[in-house]
């Protein structure tokens, strides 16, 4: 009757780095909420069960691209209000600098 979540990532890769994500939100969400949020990125792919594509790992997605790659999202067992999620990413394309380049961009664009 314990509630947990459990994650077990063995990935020796030379680029990309991956986590596993648990997010704590203030209200309960959905898993179809959360899917949509994602939608709306251009900087984020979601890849599923479902997809067609696999789920995302460093070689066979992240290598090589600016994409950030999420999958394996789920409710947390453990509250109603909680999500975990894989995420994995090029370390060396989706680095820092890019991601200060592209938060700067985006704050030209939309509030400067």
């Amino acid at each position: 009757n314990l509630p947990f979540n459990v994650a077990c990532v063995q990935a020796p890769v030379f680029y990309a780095d991956s986590m596993m994500v648990a997010i704590d939100t203030r209200d309960s969400v959905t898993l179809t909420e959360v899917y949509k949020l994602f939608e709306k990125s251009n900087e984020i792919k979601v890849l599923n069960d479902f997809s067609g594509e696999g789920l995302a790992t460093p070689v066979t997605h992240a290598t090589g691209s600016e994409t950030i790659f999420v999958s394996r999202i789920r409710c947390d067992m453990s509250h109603d209000k909680g999500i975990n999620l894989w995420i994995t990413a090029d370390n060396v394309r989706k680095s820092a600098a890019l991601n200060t380049i592209q938060i700067a961009e985006e704050l030209i664009k939309s509030y400067l």
